[in-house]
């Protein structure tokens, strides 16, 4: 019988013990309805899904490989949510805090030596105050150069044209 149906059946006891035996203390039953109630209410409270990161990697390798199979629309809206996949796929793969992660720049702290990529975080811009070196594991390779020889041309095109468009408008 659930936690639930055990608090009405006490309600219900109690309304008719109170009517038969109104001179009684009857608070310990309430008290026990109660509680019951409180663990029926905090069973029911819907709690969110927890979401792995499994599964939120594989959801970004199928959008990243999608794209690199189907070819990149030229436009910046595709190439933003490709470089917010590829983002997410770093992530999940870096042990990075959330400001350093943020604050990663493609030349400054993002290089490529010989066939790797490399994260490089200076020890002062680090929150332990020690310097932060790790390869970009292997499987992301693929989609580094994907992005640096495509989407980040587009990028940049398309920003430059939005600027320029802003600045021929009036606004700036």
């Amino acid at each position: 019988i659930s936690v639930q149906t055990r608090a009405n059946r006490i309600l219900q006891l109690l309304a008719v013990i109170r009517v038969f035996a109104p001179e009684r203390d009857w608070d310990w039953l309430k008290h026990r309805y109660n509680r019951l109630a409180l663990i029926a209410k905090d069973q029911r409270e819907q709690r969110p899904l927890t979401i792995f990161s499994g599964d939120i990697l594989d959801r970004a390798f199928k959008a990243l490989n999608e794209v690199r199979r189907m070819g990149l629309a030229p436009d910046f809206a595709a190439a933003i949510e490709y470089r917010n996949w590829l983002m997410v796929a770093a992530l999940m793969f870096t042990s990075l805090r959330r400001h350093n992660f943020s604050s990663l720049s493609i030349e400054r702290h993002l290089r490529r030596n010989d066939r790797e990529w490399c994260i490089e975080i200076s020890a002062k811009d680090a929150k332990q105050k020690k310097a932060i070196k790790m390869p970009v594991p292997t499987v992301l390779h693929s989609h580094f150069q994907f992005y640096f020889g495509h989407v980040w041309t587009l990028m940049s095109c398309s920003w430059s044209d939005f600027r320029y468009r802003r600045t021929l408008s009036g606004v700036t």
